[in-house]
């Protein structure tokens, strides 16, 4: 009959479209899951590059290595020169300007990052992040991604946080040798 038809169809809708959703979900846990792994990796291998390097140009150089395979991005690091920040490495594309200088600056003396996807000169085209140990301020990572606001999530700049860290650490134990 026509209502136990129709009774039927709906179940059945209903029953696909829970399944659709939940395959939707799935497919996105994975897809996250992937990412993770990648990039739980992609900081091992960093960590163990950094332990081998022996200058502060290999650690720099090693930096931009790995970000750049994590991030797509064009990136500087800066090192304090004279209590200001100096271009140490950077890729082809990050362009340096006076207020790329002074956001690097502020990072510097602040200790805290600002840019792009905080609250601190959120006006600022990169992300910038201090390099720091627990001592020491060391210098600063300046990152420029083409699609900001879908890269700066709250996991991601625990990573790069932790990408700047490791490097401070780096750049501490050659100096202090």
């Amino acid at each position: 009959s026509d209502p136990e038809y129709f009774l039927w169809f709906v179940i059945y809708v209903v029953v696909v479209l829970v399944i659709s959703n939940l395959a939707l979900k799935l497919r996105s846990k994975v897809e996250m899951l992937r990412q993770s792994e990648s990039r739980s990796t992609t900081l091992y291998a960093l960590s163990r590059d950094l332990v081998t390097v022996h200058t502060v140009e290999e650690t720099l150089a090693t930096l931009v290595q790995h970000i750049t395979q994590i991030f797509p991005c064009e990136m500087a690091i800066f090192l304090p020169a004279d209590d200001e920040p100096k271009v140490m490495a950077k890729t082809v594309n990050f362009s340096i300007n006076p207020n790329v200088l002074g956001v690097a600056s502020w990072v510097l003396l602040n200790k805290q990052s600002a840019g792009q996807g905080t609250g601190t000169l959120p006006e600022a085209k990169a992300l910038f992040i201090p390099m720091m140990t627990t001592d020491h301020m060391l210098g600063v990572v300046g990152l420029l991604f083409e699609k900001p606001k879908q890269v700066i999530t709250p996991e991601n700049q625990v990573i790069l946080e932790t990408i700047a860290r490791l490097g401070a650490m780096a750049i501490e134990r050659i100096q202090s040798q």
